[in-house]
């Protein structure tokens, strides 16, 4: 499963924002989409299982 870091600002209840490159490769390079899980980690070593 993929794992992708954002700060901990980025979290809001129980949803994350992805930002930047990395929304790139997701869809480009590794070619996800809605439905997929991937791993969410905060920058502070928890990890978190999300949906796109």
């Amino acid at each position: 499963m993929h794992k992708f870091f954002t700060p901990k600002e980025n979290f809001i209840d129980k949803q994350a924002k992805i930002l930047g490159d990395d929304v790139k490769h997701l869809y480009k390079v590794l070619r996800l989409n809605e439905g997929d899980k991937i791993v969410l980690n905060n920058c502070t070593g928890e990890e978190f299982l999300a949906t796109i």
